[in-house]
């Protein structure tokens, strides 16, 4: 199988590509929410450097409990489901990586470091069995 691991340090460096890319466009989330399992580290290290406070959530949890103005946080886009249940416009979105850029969806990352990439990705937090 053709796959990617990612690293920590690679983690680390796709995290402050995106605060940099939400800085560039001038945009300040109140608060930022991480879709659990995937998203909760790479939002935990958003919200550090961008000094707001994070919650996580459930793949299937409303997020307009929350309110506008929130950035909400996933590690992957794949098949376009999880970002697509927890989708609003009053929100913005990001993802480490895309997928399926190509691939028609109803909703898009705002923000993502990789797009295109078809391999199976492998994140430090998770093992290569349970996908």
């Amino acid at each position: 199988m053709n796959k990617l691991d990612i690293s920590w340090d690679k983690v680390w460096e796709d995290c402050l590509k995106i605060v940099k890319m939400i800085q560039t466009e001038g945009y300040m989330p109140g608060l930022v929410i991480g879709i659990a399992r995937g998203g909760l580290i790479p939002a935990a290290m958003i919200a550090r450097q961008l000094g707001v406070p994070m919650v996580s959530i459930g793949p299937t949890e409303d997020v307009r409990f929350f309110g506008p103005g929130c950035l909400v946080v996933d590690d992957i886009f794949d098949s376009g489901k999880t970002l697509n249940d927890v989708y609003t416009e009053e929100n913005r979105h990001v993802t480490l990586y895309d997928k399926d850029y190509l691939v028609e969806y109803p909703s898009r990352p705002d923000w993502t470091v990789i797009e295109g990439n078809a391999r199976w990705v492998v994140f430090p937090w998770e093992s290569e069995d349970n996908g």
